[in-house]
């Protein structure tokens, strides 16, 4: 009876044994497809060239062409639409469409060269730079942040070229607005 328990302890510590070398194997897979993922990720960042911030501004000039083509076409179709003839109530609800598309077009912009979500954060910012360039604080219109705006509203294409040059000289994160989503322009 004795060599039969000894003989049950031998084999059920061969089986736990057993079954640890299985996880032990089954994360040393793991680990080394981790790896591999891990050394793919690597390689193809090396085939983004420049930095990830003139990577993100050519996606977004990318953007915004395609925007524009898409308000082009949506400018025509409403031309398209008042040609034919529609009914006051569609002629209407084009003419807020048509007005929106200006608005786009022809709407303020302003370059935001910092976000705080404090005021008084925001005026300490803008009373240490406000010396290079004429600066101002606004809220946004939900009024959870306060930006710092350059206090000169441009149209949109500007405020994309002042954005980049801003960003190339002083502030690597500034980026522009509408008009519309500020308080107190």
């Amino acid at each position: 009876m004795k060599n039969f328990i000894t003989l049950a302890l031998l084999c059920i510590s061969i089986v736990g044994f057993a079954q640890q070398e299985k996880k032990v194997e089954k994360n040393d897979q793991k680990i080394d497809e981790l790896n591999k993922r891990l050394d793919n990720l690597v390689g193809s960042s090396k085939t983004i060239t420049g930095d990830s911030i003139e990577f993100k501004i050519d996606l977004l000039f990318q953007e915004i062409r395609s925007i524009k083509t898409e308000i082009q076409s949506m400018r025509q179709t409403v031309e398209d639409i008042k040609a034919n003839g529609v009914s006051n109530s569609n002629t209407t609800k084009l003419d807020k469409l048509n007005s929106k598309l200006d608005d786009l077009e022809n709407g303020e912009y302003y370059v935001v060269v910092a976000s705080e979500r404090t005021k008084a954060r925001a005026d300490e910012y803008l009373a240490r730079y406000e010396l290079t360039q004429k600066l101002r604080v606004v809220q946004n219109s939900k009024g959870s942040w306060y930006h710092v705006i350059i206090d000169r509203a441009l149209n949109i294409r500007t405020a994309i070229e002042t954005t980049e040059n801003v960003r190339q000289k002083d502030v690597k994160d500034a980026w522009w607005v509408t008009g519309r989503k500020l308080k107190d322009i």
